[in-house]
C-alpha cells in the first residue's frame, strides 16, 4: 500500500481510530465495565489491577469506546507513546480519555500483529514525541496528532511474516512471565503457611542505605556498576539496567533485597548482580536466607504504610526506622526448610526472568530493523529460531 497516514487509512475503512470515554464521577459504579487508564498499559500487555468501573446501565453511551481483542492501545497523556494490545483473555474495557485505540477493520490490507509491532517501533514514538504538547500537569498528544501520523505499509505477506517472527519472541516472553508469576505466587503461599515469630529487621539482616554519588559519574555507556536510584527501574523481581555509575559510593551485592526508602516506600526487588544504589534505595542483606527475607518483607505490606506520608508530602523511611521494623520471620525450627523451598522456586523464577531479558533484547534489536527493511525476514527467522 505504501505511504499513508493513520487518518487516511481510517477514512478508507482500513482501521478505526478513536479516543476514550470521558467518564463523570456519577457514572462510576459496580457492577460495570472496568476503565483502562495509562497506568494499566504496560509493555505490550494490560496490568491486572483495574479499580474503577462504569455502570453497566450506561453502555449505550460508552459502547463504541469499549475494547475488542486485537485492539492496539496507545497512551496519549502523562506517559506518551506506551503501547499494548488487547488479548483474547483480557476482559472488556472502557477506554479512558488518556488513551487512544486503533482497530483494524480490513485485514486484507493491514495485519493486526504487524500494526501492533509498528506502534512499538521507533518511528511511531519519534513522531508522537515530536508533536506532543506540554501542560503544567503532563505531556499529551491528541486524536488529530494521531490521525496525521505517517506510516509506510508494506505488502500484506511481508506484514504477516514480520508479525510472525516478532510474535514468536513475544509469546516466549509472555510464557516466561507466567512462569515467573506462578513461582512467585507459590513461594508466597508457602511462606504464609510457615510458623513465624515477630522479629526486628536489624536483628535479622544487615541494612545498607543508598547514597547518591555526583551526577557526573552517571552514564549509559556501561561504565562502572549498574545504578539504581529508586523504583523507576524496578521490574517484577529484578531491576532493569538503564544507568551506570563509574564511582559508586554504596553497593548492593547479588541476592540483596532492594527496598525503596522514598515514595513509594516499601517497593521490593532483588539485586541480580553487584550494583550501585542511590539514596532512594536500601539494600537488605541476609547471607543465609535471602529468599526468605524477600517473601517475609512482601508478606505484610501494612508495615510500610506509616512511612508513606508520615509528616511530609512525600513518604520516606530512614535507617533507624527501617532497621526497627517488626515483621514475621520463620521460627528457628522451620527456617532452613522454608529457605530451601523458596530458593528452589526463586531459581526457576530467575531462570525465566533471565530468558525474558535475553528474548526482550533480541526482539527490541530486531523490531526496528525488520520494520525499516534493514534486516530481511528470512535472516530474522534464522536468528529467532536459534534463540528459541
Amino acid at each position: 500500500m505504501g505511504e499513508a497516514t493513520l487518518g487516511s487509512l481510517a477514512e478508507a475503512g482500513v482501521l478505526q481510530l478513536n479516543d476514550g470515554y470521558r467518564t463523570k464521577q456519577t457514572e462510576l459504579g459496580f457492577p460495570g465495565t472496568p476503565i483502562l487508564r495509562v497506568a494499566e498499559v504496560l509493555d505490550g500487555r494490560i496490568a491486572p489491577n483495574l479499580t474503577d468501573y462504569v455502570r453497566a446501565d450506561l453502555r449505550p453511551k460508552f459502547g463504541r469506546k469499549t475494547s475488542m481483542s486485537g485492539d492496539v492501545v496507545v497512551t496519549t497523556k502523562g506517559t506518551v507513546g506506551r503501547v499494548a494490545r488487547i488479548g483474547a483473555a483480557d476482559p472488556e474495557f472502557v477506554y479512558s480519555p488518556q488513551v487512544c485505540f486503533i482497530r483494524v477493520t480490513d485485514s486484507s490490507v493491514l495485519d493486526r500483529g504487524w500494526l501492533y509491532q509498528w506502534f512499538r517501533g521507533p518511528e511511531f514514538l519519534r513522531q508522537a514525541l515530536s508533536v506532543q504538547d506540554q501542560t503544567d500537569m503532563a505531556a499529551y498528544i491528541n486524536l488529530a496528532d494521531l490521525r496525521s501520523t505517517e506510516i509506510t505499509v508494506p505488502p500484506l505477506s511481508e506484514q504477516r511474516a514480520i508479525a510472525e517472527v516478532l510474535g514468536a519472541l513475544d509469546d516466549k516472553i509472555e510464557a516466561n512471565r507466567r512462569i515467573s508469576r506462578s513461582c512467585g505466587s507459590l513461594a508466597s503461599a508457602l511462606f504464609r503457611k510457615v510458623d513465624k515469630q515477630q522479629r526486628r529487621l536489624r536483628d535479622v539482616v544487615q541494612v545498607v542505605m543508598g547514597q547518591s554519588p555526583p551526577g557526573s559519574t552517571y552514564n549509559q555507556n556501561r561504565d562502572g556498576l549498574p545504578f539504581f536510584q529508586g523504583t523507576r527501574d524496578f521490574g517484577f523481581r529484578f531491576p532493569e539496567r538503564r544507568v551506570w555509575c563509574s564511582a559508586p559510593t554504596r553497593i548492593a551485592r547479588q541476592g540483596d533485597v532492594l527496598v525503596s526508602v522514598r515514595a513509594p516506600v516499601g517497593r521490593l526487588n532483588m539485586a541480580r548482580e553487584r550494583c550501585a544504589i542511590g539514596r532512594g534505595v536500601a539494600a537488605l542483606r541476609s547471607s543465609s536466607q535471602p529468599s526468605t527475607l524477600f517473601y517475609a518483607l512482601a508478606a505484610d505490606g501494612s508495615c510500610w504504610e506509616p512511612f508513606e506520608t508520615a509528616g511530609t508530602v512525600f513518604g520516606s523511611i530512614g535507617k533507624d526506622q527501617l532497621g526497627g521494623l517488626m515483621f514475621g520471620w520463620p521460627v528457628p525450627a522451620a527456617a532452613g526448610l522454608i529457605e530451601a523451598k523458596l530458593a528452589a522456586l526463586d531459581g526457576r523464577l530467575t531462570a525465566a526472568e533471565s530468558e525474558t531479558a535475553t528474548f526482550t533484547a533480541l526482539r527490541d534489536t530486531l523490531l526496528p530493523k525488520l520494520l525499516s527493511g534493514e534486516v530481511r525476514v528470512r535472516a530474522a527467522e534464522e536468528v529467532v529460531g536459534d534463540a528459541l
